[in-house]
């Protein structure tokens, strides 16, 4: 009788639960990621295998690509089967799955900040980052990636507040230090919101910068080394714009509306954050590889030698083969070789 009264109550309470989501969503958002999944994982593959670690300015982008596939191979696939099962199998892998989640997507949010400011010092004083790369290159990097699981551990496993997980919601509800002001505006300010913000004006002052530049050099005679520097400036420029538009874009509703509901609480705010603006952040995080890939010119002209070499060699190594029978054979026969034919 128990046990039944139990299973009754769970069940009541799950139908009644407002954050529950229709079927046809549920299945166009699991179509969605999964149809992006894997491009994502071999982009993702195929820049790790050719990617060139000794160039210093780019580095970080490999860092970038190897967190984002960390999320598309690791906490990607629990939230895939939270939306195909519309349920975790057990409470028990919750704070696994929030420490997770968090910890990567803070990880990926925050070099990409870095990431914007590093590049603004290799486009306009390159030699400062260059003499002193372990302070203002490694240095940062490190930092970041020790903060980041360090503080969600601390955070989500070692916090005295109780936890109310929910399998039938989005990472089970949250985590429980997020309901105290405190540490909720800690961590949304000062770990997601300020990454994003920061990301956000780097980029504008770096367009702003090649704006007036332009506009400098049609005034102004100008030498070719110059005008080599600008392009190549414009160069670094686009790979940091093409992906640091994606974290934009996946970050600033989702944090707006994380920030508004600390201080405003409501139950249609935790439906929007919960159900729509959680997953946008792996839209970002998907075409991530695919944009570096784009805008990474060594990479682009990998992927196309490698498809070049691929498909022509196929083809002309088949004419090739045939043009050597025919030969043998024309001087089995007797007959002049056979030449462009």
């Amino acid at each position: 009788m128990e046990v039944n009264t139990s299973n009754e109550s769970t069940e009541t309470s799950y139908n009644d639960n407002p954050f529950r989501m229709p079927l046809f969503e549920r299945n166009v958002k699991f179509y969605v990621l999964l149809t992006l999944q894997i491009p994502s994982i071999c982009c993702t593959i195929f820049m790790l295998c050719y990617f060139k670690w000794g160039r210093l300015h780019s580095q970080i982008y490999g860092i970038l690509i190897i967190i984002n596939g960390l999320i598309v191979i690791i906490e990607l696939p629990i939230t895939l089967i939270f939306l195909h099962e519309e349920a975790i199998p057990s409470e028990n892998i919750c704070s696994a799955w929030i420490t997770l989640n968090y910890s990567l997507f803070f990880l990926s949010i925050a070099l990409m900040a870095w990431t914007s400011i590093e590049r603004y010092l290799f486009i306009y004083h390159e030699r400062v980052i260059t003499k002193r790369y372990v302070l203002l290159h490694y240095g940062p990097i490190g930092c970041i990636v020790l903060y980041g699981p360090l503080f969600y551990l601390s955070s989500i496993v070692w916090h005295t507040c109780q936890p109310f997980y929910d399998v039938h919601r989005y990472v089970c509800g949250g985590a429980c230090y997020q309901f105290e002001l405190a540490l909720g505006l800690i961590d949304w300010i000062g770990n997601i919101l300020s990454t994003v913000f920061i990301t956000f004006i780097i980029n504008i002052i770096i367009i702003m910068r090649h704006l007036v530049q332009k506009h400098r050099m049609k005034s102004a005679v100008v030498s070719i080394n110059r005008t080599q520097q600008w392009r190549r400036s414009l160069k670094l420029s686009a790979q940091l714009i093409a992906a640091s538009l994606l974290y934009i874009i996946g970050w600033i509703p989702y944090t707006t509306i994380g920030l508004i509901q600390i201080f405003e609480n409501t139950q249609e705010l935790s439906y929007l954050l919960s159900t729509y603006f959680v997953y946008v952040p792996y839209i970002q995080t998907l075409f991530l590889p695919i944009i570096c890939l784009l805008f990474m010119p060594d990479m682009r002209h990998k992927l196309h030698s490698l498809f070049t070499e691929s498909y022509f060699g196929k083809i002309f190594g088949h004419k090739n083969r045939v043009q050597i029978i025919m030969n043998q054979t024309n001087i089995v026969t007797g007959r002049p070789p056979l030449i462009n034919q």
